[in-house]
């Protein structure tokens, strides 16, 4: 739509540049006469009105407000879909959250078990989303060589050179770790929604294949 709106609005502006040099060349035509000259105000006037109304119309389009979680929720649908039974939704009052099941081979067994917290972000306003890096996902089987650290630090350097215009931060939380994936700016577009599925998506990605079920 946003597209399609500037397409609009430079179309509009060729179009006026149109009428405006035929208006001028009709006063010239008409030898620069007082009612040539007044008449040609009027239509530029009038150009000018129709113009301002179409750009005011297309900015208010353009920068209408979206519902966040109930866009964002139609969007992890899909996403679920693609990893079932891997994601569920843990619903929870002010937060959207996600947790994945600890064994990454419900991808092909359709079994999934041990759900544990993967994700969660504001649903209100979301300013940043946070990964959770846990022991029970990256090392099922109880091994000795689990580094939450390495893990993070890992997973944020991938990221960061996908998606610079996040910032992301690996803090400690007692044994395990988590990403602090903050955004540079307020989440208002459908755009914004699709850079944020597609940053889950990638995530996602990386955390199957550190998993050691």
């Amino acid at each position: 739509m946003k597209k399609l709106l500037e397409k609009t609005d430079l179309l509009a502006g060729i179009f006026a540049v149109s009428a405006f040099v035929a208006i001028v060349c009709e006063i010239a035509f008409g030898g620069f006469t007082k009612e040539s000259v007044v008449g040609g105000i009027k239509d530029i006037s009038g150009i000018l009105v129709d113009v301002l109304v179409l750009i005011v119309a297309a900015s208010v389009l353009v920068h209408k407000p979206i519902n966040f979680k109930a866009k964002f929720n139609v969007a992890m649908d899909e996403l679920k879909n693609k990893y079932e039974p891997l994601l569920e939704e843990d619903k929870k009052e002010g937060v959207i959250r996600y947790n994945i099941a600890s064994n990454s081979d419900a991808l092909f067994s359709q079994t999934g078990k041990s759900y544990k917290r993967i994700f969660e972000l504001d649903e209100d306003k979301p300013e940043e989303i946070r990964f959770y890096i846990n022991k029970s996902f990256f090392d099922q089987k109880g091994g000795d060589d689990f580094n939450a650290s390495l893990i993070a630090n890992e997973i944020s350097v991938r990221l960061a050179t996908v998606y610079k215009n996040y910032k992301i931060i690996p803090v400690p939380n007692k044994e395990n770790y988590e990403l602090h994936i903050k955004f540079n700016n307020p989440i208002k577009t459908n755009e914004d929604i699709d850079s944020l599925i597609s940053l889950i998506d990638y995530t996602l990605l990386l955390f199957i294949a550190r998993n050691k079920s």
